[in-house]
């Protein structure tokens, strides 16, 4: 175990009489002891006991096979009872272990290197701190890159590792042991791939092993098994069923295999934090932050018969980040292996995982039999306890009418709830009956658009797809926020009365007659589209545990609370409709209407600033280019007044409608990143130099995002078959100079070939490199041919492969 706080403090007192009496080697034993190494050499010995002896390292790897990479194994044998610590330890009075590897030119390691099976997770209850051991044996493991046209049966991969040893409370120094790999024809230990298991659309690493993998009749076993979050992030804890909470899903633990063994109670390494619960009215919250870990001791009988017994299960949890959004509920199957024998070991078994679901989970949890004894951690009864009650979904009912009449107050929506103002105010005069048929309207377009969220939300159980769209998640599509753009600059243009959109009362500028802009039906059930979708980016305090709830449930409850949502969005929009006098603070209609108008114009164009936030960068130039032709439709459509006859106004219709089309086309067909049909490498002289040297003829073309030109050139001549097929034919290799930004290489490169600008594009032949072939500014596809024919192939076979890609 780690040292404790007294050794800690004798560490020091140790510490300053060394300093006091021993001179000059005094300080270098200072550093050691209060490192966390309090028996430095020369220093206090442990009855002559020494990390040499203790510790032997060997070292192997594998060769490439199968489409997988070498593989770098080292492993470390540390005799009983000492034990070493994981290279992830915090080194907090522990010292991790780090392995360090000589840099060369025939390998290079990729990543960091993994145990084969995770750490023993020890708690010291006085520190508290948590550290992971290793022992007797652990192995680590890093995929190893092999330099082209080496013989791995030739490569010695060198290096060191250092580790520090302790037992009960004492440690000794850490200390380098080098190691030499070279190859083995041995296969990398089976199951290192299976120590951690992250469920897509989740943000908890689920980790999880047997201890010890082999035991004797009639002794205990334990199965753990521990989630990790990133900052931010909690899982919820553990029950021993789903307690169809509202808003949460506790993490639950089912064996569905145990092979006949006692199941005792669960436990959790840490007790959970306690939260009020999101809801007034229902119970508390628990969750665990950072890391948990749950530990199951399994008892074998005294009678069983040595061999390998499976344990299978599966553990459902759900996670969240702090108290706005959560993951969709999931499950992780795991198995592994317990070994019975004569001779148990200390050596864990890991688990492997496979994603399952959380509701089979928690179906396996209801039917699962008592633990063989009452123990359990005080949390797990406590949280057992916690009763939703009859009212779950009344009180989510609640929290959905509350949710959306707070939506109504989120930046998303502001920019069309301004519309509403100018509604309101245009409304007086009208009748009471009209007001709220108009508000009512607003509200079925509010309703259609939720109806259609919760369609998509149930898509799976209805059979409609197999994804199910959470909240907002439409937003993650680059498609959908292209279409948003455009929807909301073209308003905007309206708003600014560039054009006026065809929906009586939408946008009302005076320029129509008194029918077109006096809103309608339609231009209410249009706001209320509209102000739906622009509402779905943000969450309201309350809507959190309502589409948590909905997770699991059927479609029908989906819809009803979806509607409950959309109720409490119109609400405030219906009971002004009732009661009109609630708004008579407006002003009259009048000029202030022409300008708040305009004002929220300009709110929407920063709405299309916080959708270019997160669009797809790819894609926001063509993007930009389509508002351009959407402008100038715009302008075009608004140049005819709404009192023309129909033919005129169907026909400057058409006309922008035509202009916008084609504009959108261009710019996403040319506008828009292609894969390259040419295995670019980046430039550089040095390479150029290396590739000349082998004999390869090298192509290099000069160009730059901002060279209309370039781009040209690239699309029409260079980036086509046949030119692809005649660079790999002749093996002639292709380098990208990519002049974006200023890079007094390309410039020095330029001047070499008597230039300043580009496009430029040169052949340096293979032999004659200091005689390249130019062709400036626009070239054709037949151009660049003949220069290839010119320029001839390389000399030797092994030019750079044409596998890469730009």
């Amino acid at each position: 175990m780690p040292a404790t706080c007294g050794s800690r403090l004798l560490r020091f007192v140790l510490a300053v009489l060394l300093l006091a009496g021993a001179g000059g080697t005094a300080s270098a034993q200072l550093d050691d002891i209060l490192s966390g190494n309090p028996l430095a050499p020369g220093g206090l010995g442990v009855g002559g006991a020494s990390p040499e002896a203790l510790v032997s390292v060997t070292a192997q790897f594998t060769a490439p096979a199968g489409g997988r990479p070498a593989m770098l194994s080292i492993s470390a044998h540390i005799e009983p009872p000492w034990y070493t610590y994981s290279t992830t330890q915090k080194p907090v009075a522990a010292t991790p272990t780090k392995i360090t590897v000589e840099p060369s030119d025939g390998y290079r390691v990729e990543g960091e290197f993994r145990s084969t099976l995770p750490p023993k997770l020890v708690r010291d209850p006085k520190l508290d701190l948590e550290f992971e051991e290793f022992g007797p044996d652990v192995t680590w493991q890093v995929p190893l890159s092999l330099a082209d046209n080496v013989d791995p049966s030739q490569v010695t991969v060198k290096g060191s590792v250092r580790i520090q040893v302790c037992k009960e409370g004492t440690c000794l120094p850490p200390t380098d042991f080098p190691f030499e790999a070279k190859l083995t024809e041995a296969p990398p230990e089976k199951a290192t791939s299976v120590v951690e298991f992250t469920h897509p659309d989740t943000h908890a690493t689920i980790r999880g092993y047997l201890e010890p993998g082999t035991v004797a009749p009639g002794g205990t076993a334990k199965l753990v098994l521990s989630a990790e979050m990133p900052q931010g992030w909690h899982v919820y804890a553990l029950a021993g069923k789903d307690l169809q909470q509202l808003g949460s899903k506790p993490t639950v633990i089912a064996l569905s295999n145990t092979s006949g063994f006692g199941r005792k109670a669960t436990t959790a390494s840490d007790k959970p934090v306690k939260a009020p619960p999101p809801v007034e009215g229902l119970p508390e919250v628990y969750y665990h932050e950072g890391r948990v870990t749950w530990t199951t001791p399994l008892v074998v009988p005294k009678d069983t018969k040595p061999g390998q017994y499976p344990i299978e299960g599966i553990i459902g949890y759900q996670t969240c980040f702090e108290d706005q959004s959560c993951d969709a509920p999931r499950g992780a199957a795991f198995s592994g292996t317990l070994t019975v024998g004569a001779s148990p070991s200390n050596q864990a078994s890991a688990l492997a995982f496979s994603a399952d679901k959380y509701n089979a989970a928690a179906k396996l949890a209801e039917n699962q039999p008592p633990p063989v004894d009452d123990e359990g951690n005080e949390t797990v009864e406590e949280i057992a306890r916690a009763s939703t009650g009859p009212w779950t979904l009344v009180l989510t009912m609640l929290a959905g009418l509350l949710g959306g009449f707070i939506l109504n107050f989120m930046p998303c929506v502001l920019p069309v709830i301004g519309l509403k103002v100018l509604s309101f105010a245009e409304q007086a005069g009208r009748s009471r009956a009209q007001i709220l048929m108009l508000n009512i309207w607003y509200s079925l377009g509010t309703l259609l658009v939720f109806m259609v969220l919760a369609t998509l939300a149930s898509s799976v159980a209805l059979g409609l797809g197999s994804k199910n769209l959470n909240w907002g998640e439409q937003f993650s599509y680059t498609s959908f926020n292209i279409v948003m753009v455009g929807l909301v600059f073209t308003m905007a243009l309206s708003f600014l009365g560039v054009w006026e959109i065809p929906i009586p009362g939408f946008v009302g500028s005076g320029k129509a007659n008194e029918l077109a802009s006096r809103e309608g039906a339609g231009g209410a059930f249009a706001k209320g589209v509209m102000a739906t979708i622009l509402a779905t980016p943000c969450s309201g305090p309350a809507l959190g545990p309502v589409f948590g709830y909905t997770l699991n449930q059927p479609p029908t409850v989906t819809y009803l609370l979806f509607a409950c949502i959309a109720l409490g969005m119109s609400s405030p929009y219906l009971i002004i409709g009732a009661f009109p006098k609630l708004i008579r603070f407006l002003p009259k209609p009048g000029a202030w209407m022409d300008t708040f108008k305009n004002l929220m114009g300009f709110v929407m164009l920063g709405t299309i600033v916080f959708l270019f936030s997160f669009m797809d960068r790819d894609y926001i130039v063509p993007t930009f280019a389509m508002m351009v032709g959407l402008w100038a439709a715009c302008w075009w459509i608004g140049r005819t007044p709404l009192t023309e006859n129909m033919t005129r106004k169907l026909t400057a219709w058409a006309q922008g409608a035509a202009f916008a089309a084609i504009v959108g086309l261009v710019a996403f067909t040319w506008l828009v990143p292609r894969e390259s049909e040419i295995p670019w490498q980046p430039f550089s002289r040095a390479e150029l130099a290396r590739l000349q040297d082998e004999g390869n003829t090298v192509l290099v073309d000069f160009t730059a995002d901002w060279c209309l030109t370039c781009k040209a050139n690239l699309a029409l001549a260079i980036e086509t078959d046949d030119v692809r097929d005649a660079l790999a034919k002749r093996k002639i290799v292709p380098l990208l100079a990519d002049w974006t930004k200023p890079s007094p290489e390309i410039e020095r490169a330029l001047e070499s070939l008597k230039s300043r600008s580009i496009p430029l594009l040169a052949i340096y032949p293979a032999d004659r490199p200091d005689d390249p072939i130019v062709l400036r500014d626009v070239i054709t596809k037949s151009q660049l041919l003949e220069a290839i024919e010119e320029a001839g192939p390389s000399k030797q076979e092994s030019g750079a492969p044409l596998t890469a890609s730009r």
